[in-house]
């Protein structure tokens, strides 16, 4: 959340001489601000940024952000390239738990899915068991598809502990104390997932 991975490539045959990063708030071009990134003296270079990192960006709103490089013309005087512009929101605490509790309610909604795909993959089980119990001699295919059904339930249930505990481990750290509204959905949540367990 929150965080957009950079990672770029720079040349020129005459080499390079600077290299920054240039944002600003969406709505207001002309409050555009400008970070220099490091950048090797050599005619070709790889940089990574991580944005915002650790700008100061103001609560909720929009920003473009968009990298410049500059050539090593020492005649004419440096030109320029630019990248596309990106976009990013700096979301708000709020916007940012909504999300969160967004995802785990729809994880909810998956895992009852998957524990209805359980169940009927319990009771293909119990027939299955029934039929082999009826048959005199249960032969190699009947007892590979035995082991078969017994894998998947197995698999099904490491799945569904994994999720049970990350989702659960995710709900425990939201801090929803000073915002009633999010602490409410936080317990109706959690209340969900010890219904399903």
């Amino acid at each position: 959340y929150q965080k957009t991975y950079c990672l770029g490539t720079v040349s020129d045959d005459y080499g390079l001489t600077k290299l920054q990063l240039v944002y600003y708030p969406s709505s207001d071009e002309a409050r555009k601000k400008t970070v220099s990134l490091a950048l090797s003296a050599s005619n070709f270079d790889q940089f990574t940024y991580v944005f915002p990192g650790n700008l100061s960006l103001i609560s909720g709103v929009s920003y473009n952000y968009y990298f410049e490089v500059f050539d090593n013309d020492a005649i004419k005087g440096p030109k320029k390239a630019v990248s596309e512009t990106f976009r990013f929101k700096n979301k708000t605490f709020q916007e940012e738990e909504d999300e969160i509790l967004e995802e785990q309610k729809q994880g909810i909604e998956e895992a009852e899915k998957s524990k209805e795909s359980a169940k009927q993959l319990e009771k293909s089980l119990e027939e299955f068991s029934k039929k082999l119990k009826n048959k005199e001699d249960a032969d190699w295919n009947d007892r590979k598809q035995l082991e078969e059904f017994l894998e998947r339930q197995k698999r099904y249930q490491e799945i569904m502990d994994n999720n049970a505990e990350k989702m659960k481990e995710s709900l425990d750290d939201m801090d929803t104390e000073d915002q009633p509204d999010l602490k409410d959905k936080k317990e109706e949540l959690k209340k969900r997932w010890e219904e399903m367990a």
